[in-house]
């Protein structure tokens, strides 16, 4: 347990170092977050210019990686969201293809699979 002399060293040295940090902040806490906000903003900006400018896919995993904000933040942020969705091209947000919908056919496959594996079993006895 710690005794009185401890606790007041350590009360003391947490006021020291949130004093010490407060008065890095640019006008507060506010004013850190805005200025960190804009500068995410234009690092994936850039990142995503870069990115169309080489000709590959505008995603997040791209985006991540190239601006240095994690996809978290991505994803998080309404305006960096925002920024990466509308730079994806519209084809990305089309309706799938013919051949990704499911037919009545897709359905006799899988019955004459599932026929098949059951005559199987009831050969084997299992």
């Amino acid at each position: 347990m710690r005794g009185a002399l401890g606790s007041d060293l350590i009360s003391a040295l947490r006021s020291a170092s949130r004093e010490d940090s407060r008065s890095d902040l640019p006008d507060g806490l506010q004013g850190f977050q805005a200025a960190r906000r804009e500068d995410s903003i234009s690092r994936v900006s850039a990142a995503i210019a870069r990115i169309a400018a080489r000709g590959e896919a505008v995603n997040f995993t791209n985006v991540a990686n190239e601006s240095g904000v994690s996809r978290k933040s991505l994803h998080k942020v309404a305006e960096l969201k925002s920024l990466v969705l509308a730079s994806k091209p519209a084809e990305a947000f089309a309706s799938p293809t013919v051949s990704a919908v499911k037919t009545p056919a897709d359905d006799r496959d899988l019955e004459s699979l599932l026929i098949k594996i059951y005559d199987r079993i009831e050969k084997l006895g299992i």
